[in-house]
C-alpha cells in the first residue's frame, strides 16, 4: 500500500504505486499499499507477512511477487519510491484459511472443466468466488496489523492498493489490467475493503480465462 501522492516520483511512470500480497498456493496474490509520507519511519514490530518496501532484504519476490519487490530494489538504489508496504502471501493464506475460501475455490473450480464451461458459466462461477471472498471477514491479525502499520505513515491524499504476485508479470505472462487496482483509499476499514478487492480480482472470468491459455492450474 503507497500513498496516493508519491505515485508521481521520477520513476512513477514505469512503477505507478505499491502493490498488496496474497494468492492460493503458490498463487498467492501479494498486495501492494503505498502512500506520500511526510515524516518518520515505520517501526518494525509486525508479523512477517506484513514487509515494509524499506526492507528489501525481505520484500523478496516470492513473497512480495515481482512488482513490490523491483520497488524495494529501487528503494535500495536510492531512487525515489513512494513508502508503503506489503501483504504477503502467508497473509493471503491466512486470509483463506479463515474464511474457509480453499473449500468454495476447489468446489467451484472442480465442477467441471474451465476449457468445457460455456461464457456464461464462466462469468458466474467467477461471481460466485468474488462474492465469496468479498462476504469474508478479515482475520482480527490483518485487520489489527493494517490498521497499525498505515497509521506509521502520513497519507494524506491516500493510499493506492494494487497486486503483486509471484508470477504476474514474467516472460512468459503479463497480467497487466486483469487485476484491480484501488486508489485513491482513506481509513483502515476501506484500506481493508481495498484488499478484498484486489485479492477477489484474482478471480474474475478474465483472469481465470487467461490461466486457463496459458495451461496454469487456475487453483495456483
Amino acid at each position: 500500500m503507497v500513498p496516493a501522492h508519491r505515485r508521481q516520483a521520477r520513476i512513477s511512470s514505469r512503477f505507478p504505486a505499491i502493490p498488496f500480497d496474497g494468492g492460493v498456493s503458490r498463487r498467492c496474490l501479494p498486495l501492494l499499499l503505498r502512500h506520500t509520507v511526510s515524516g518518520g519511519h515505520a517501526v518494525d514490530s509486525r508479523p512477517d507477512w506484513l514487509i515494509d518496501l524499506n526492507h528489501p532484504t525481505r520484500a523478496i519476490e516470492q513473497l512480495v511477487g515481482g512488482k513490490a519487490a523491483n520497488l524495494a530494489r529501487l528503494h535500495r538504489a536510492g531512487f525515489s519510491v513512494a513508502p508503503g508496504f506489503c501483504l504477503g502471501v502467508d497473509a493471503y493464506a491466512l486470509f483463506l484459511r479463515a474464511g474457509k475460501l480453499a473449500g468454495i475455490l476447489n468446489m467451484e473450480l472442480q465442477r467441471k472443466p474451465l476449457e468445457t464451461l460455456r461464457w456464461e458459466e464462466l462469468w458466474d462461477t467467477a461471481l460466485r468466488i468474488r462474492s465469496a471472498f468479498r462476504a469474508c471477514p478479515f482475520p482480527p491479525a490483518i485487520g489489527v496489523a493494517v490498521e497499525r502499520a498505515s497509521n506509521e505513515y502520513d497519507a494524506p491524499y491516500g493510499w493506492a492498493v494494487r497486486s503483486s504476485a509471484p508470477g504476474e508479470d514474467s516472460r512468459n505472462a503479463s497480467f497487466a489490467g486483469l487485476h484491480e487496482s484501488v486508489l485513491p483509499v482513506f481509513g483502515a476499514e476501506a484500506l481493508l475493503d481495498a484488499v478484498r478487492t484486489v485479492w477477489a480480482s484474482l478471480w474474475s472470468d478474465a483472469a481465470l480465462l487467461y490461466r486457463q491459455e496459458l495451461g496454469l492450474d487456475p487453483r495456483l
